[in-house]
Order: C-alpha cells, then sequence, then structure tokens
C-alpha cells in the first residue's frame, strides 16, 4: 500500500491530492497511521471511534479545509460525512458489506469532479468471495498499473513529478529498506510499540475475519487464522511466533483447538503463553517450574 500512496503523493498528483483510506478494524488503521507518519515519513490524519468525539469533529473539519491530505479511517467516515475534493479512495481489505464498499467508494467523485477508488485484497480467494461474488454486477477492474507498483516494479517515465525514472527507484529502494526496518522490528521487539500495535492489530483482525468469513473465500475458522496469520509474517511475525490470544478471547470468537494460535493462560499481573508456560524461569530470586499442570515456586538453596 505504501507504494501505491507514495505514487499518487509524489508522481501523479503531487500539487493536489486527497486520498482517504478505509481499514476494517480500529487497532489497524492505530498500526499503519503510526507506520505511515514515523516510518514512512508521510505524515496521516487519523480519524477512528478511540478518538473522542471532540477529536473526531476538529480532525474532519481539518480534512475538509486542507488543499492535500492523507486520512487513515474506518467506516465512522463512511457514512454522513462530506470532504471536498478527494481524489482517492483506497479500501485496505474487503468491506464488511456490498453496501459498505458503495459508501466508502462515495467519498469520491462528488459535486461533478473525478474520483478514483482503489480496493487492495489479501488473496485470490478474497478476490473471488468480495470482488467477484459479493460486488457481483459493479465495474470493478483489476488495476494492472496499481498491481505492478505492489510488485515492486518502476514505471514511472522520465520527466514524471516526484525525480522521473531515478525518483522513483530511489523511492522503492528507500521504502524497501524501511520495511525491512519495520519488520525487524517487530520480530526482534527493538520498537516494543510498534510491536504491540501489530500484535493489537492481528487480535482485532481474527475478530473481525472470524465473523465475516466469507468475504475472504473462508469455508472454516482454521482457514481464517492461516488468513490472518499470513498478514501478521508480512508485518514482521515469525511463523510458529504469531502475537499471543487469551484462552478467554479464543473461546468468545470460537477457536479453539485451531492450530496456528498462541495462546496464552492468564494469570495475576499478566499471562502466561504457551512457549513460557513450558519453560523455566528465574524470578525475584525463585524457581518457577512446571508440576503436574500446575506452577510451583521454590527458594534457592
Amino acid at each position: 500500500m505504501v507504494d501505491i500512496i507514495s505514487d499518487i503523493v509524489h508522481v501523479r498528483n503531487p500539487d493536489e491530492f486527497k486520498v482517504v483510506v478505509f481499514f476494517p478494524t480500529t487497532a489497524l488503521c492505530q498500526f499503519f497511521s503510526h507506520v505511515f507518519t514515523n516510518v514512512y515519513k508521510i505524515p496521516v490524519i487519523e480519524l477512528h471511534s478511540k478518538k473522542s468525539q471532540s477529536n473526531r469533529t476538529f480532525t474532519s473539519k481539518l480534512f475538509r479545509q486542507v488543499d492535500k491530505g492523507v486520512l487513515f479511517t474506518t467506516d465512522v467516515s463512511a457514512r454522513g460525512v462530506d470532504y471536498p475534493n478527494v481524489s482517492h479512495v483506497i479500501q485496505f481489505g474487503s468491506a464488511e458489506t456490498r453496501e459498505t464498499y458503495i459508501h466508502r467508494l462515495g467519498r469520491t467523485g462528488r459535486a461533478g469532479r473525478k474520483g478514483k477508488g482503489i480496493i487492495i485484497v489479501g488473496s485470490k480467494g478474497e478476490e473471488r468471495a468480495f470482488i467477484g461474488q459479493e460486488l457481483q454486477g459493479l465495474e470493478i477492474k483489476r488495476d494492472e498499473f496499481y498491481q505492478s507498483v505492489v510488485f515492486g516494479n518502476t514505471i514511472a517515465k522520465e520527466g514524471d513529478e516526484g525525480g522521473g525514472v531515478n525518483g522513483a527507484k530511489r523511492r522503492n529502494d528507500i521504502n524497501a529498506a524501511r520495511l525491512q526496518k519495520i519488520r525487524s522490528s517487530i520480530r526482534d521487539n527493538t520498537n516494543p510499540d510498534l510491536r504491540n500495535l501489530a500484535s493489537q492489530a492481528y487480535r482485532s483482525l481474527l475478530g473481525y475475519y472470524v465473523s465475516r468469513m466469507k468475504t475472504i473465500g473462508a469455508n472454516y475458522k482454521a482457514e481464517v487464522v492461516e488468513y490472518v496469520n499470513g498478514l501478521a509474517v508480512q508485518m514482521g511475525f515469525e511463523g510458529g511466533k504469531m502475537p499471543s490470544i487469551t484462552q478467554k478471547v479464543v473461546n468468545n470468537i470460537g477457536l479453539q483447538g485451531i492450530r496456528g494460535l498462541n495462546v496464552s493462560v492468564e494469570k495475576n499481573g499478566g499471562t502466561w503463553t504457551k512457549e513460557s508456560r513450558n519453560r523455566t524461569l528465574n524470578e525475584n530470586g525463585k524457581k518457577v517450574r512446571k508440576q503436574g499442570g500446575k506452577f510451583q515456586r521454590e527458594r534457592r538453596g
């Protein structure tokens, strides 16, 4: 997605762009807002349900007034909000329903102005299920240009705004290096705030897609876990080391017994993950070990 937004901001519409990006969950919106503003150095305006009403009012007014900007939001902006001169609407992942997709798209192309809508899907299964079935009858075509941009191809021609071919290559190289930094920071936990945001996004996506399996072409909850785990790997988490999810949450969303989850066991003041639960720990001079399914502590010496 960063390559698409970078192309809009630096190449296609450097002097006049207003981009609205819709995310399926608040936590995912928070994660990408942090990444774009602090890592990719593309400032974004953030608007979602965890912001106070006064903040949402201020943010909406700000985005209406600016000549160019990028708004990251959720469906709080899908209906009943008029942002003038929106040039692009990007939907990251399938919308909840056909109607929601249409309402989101309606933020652009208003008052007789042209607008462009882009939807980014995470798999061919999601493409078939949501675009091919849920949105059947709507004129939606594969965008070969932006598909090539996502694949990392440099298409900019000499004379393009933003540095031509050489400028595009530099941006590609810089963004690739930044992506590796994001992934390594999450994998190695060298940036706890970023890893925490990514973990919250992962958990929110599990809950979101479990209740909307058909939109990603899933028939079983195990397929949902596999899909969301794939997104987590793209963030930087290693396979087999997904963010922890409590047994209570697992029970609430019906994921009992499904492989690929890092289920944690609640304890006072925090949680034990399956990995930490099965190893010996040193804590405050005490030896902690598991015996007979229970945790026991022994004084040293």
